[in-house]
């Protein structure tokens, strides 16, 4: 029985398909695990993300109290995302730049070293 003022609740978010991607991955352990805590139903359109603004649209259904827990908890595990894959992004970029600078090293090395060739067979 739903408590009084405590009536059934629908609300929308738009998640990054990125972070829904993790999320729903390992069959959605994730996505259940946040349904368990919170008591709503957490659903998405796994094939609807849209490709334009790179988001998918997740619904909480529940009591309120519910859905409202459901959403903060799952704003926050986002917001968690979000970071981890901007770190995660920068850190190849770093490691990219790093590369480039070896390959351009060796490179120059290449050409020191075949200038030299060139000298001493004249």
């Amino acid at each position: 029985m739903i408590p009084p003022g405590e009536g059934i609740s629908r609300e929308e978010m738009d998640v990054p398909t990125q972070c829904m991607v993790i999320l729903a991955s390992n069959q959605g352990q994730q996505m259940l695990s946040l349904e368990q805590l919170s008591g709503a139903k957490i659903t998405y359109a796994a094939d609807q993300p849209d490709p334009v603004s790179g988001v998918t649209r997740i619904e909480f259904n529940g009591r309120k109290s519910c859905v409202v827990q459901a959403k903060v908890m799952f704003q926050q595990v986002v917001a968690q995302l979000e970071q981890t894959l901007r770190a995660h992004s920068a850190q190849q970029q770093q490691q990219q730049a790093h590369v480039s600078h070896i390959q351009q090293q060796h490179l120059q090395q290449q050409q020191q070293q075949q200038q030299q060739q060139q000298q001493q067979q004249q």
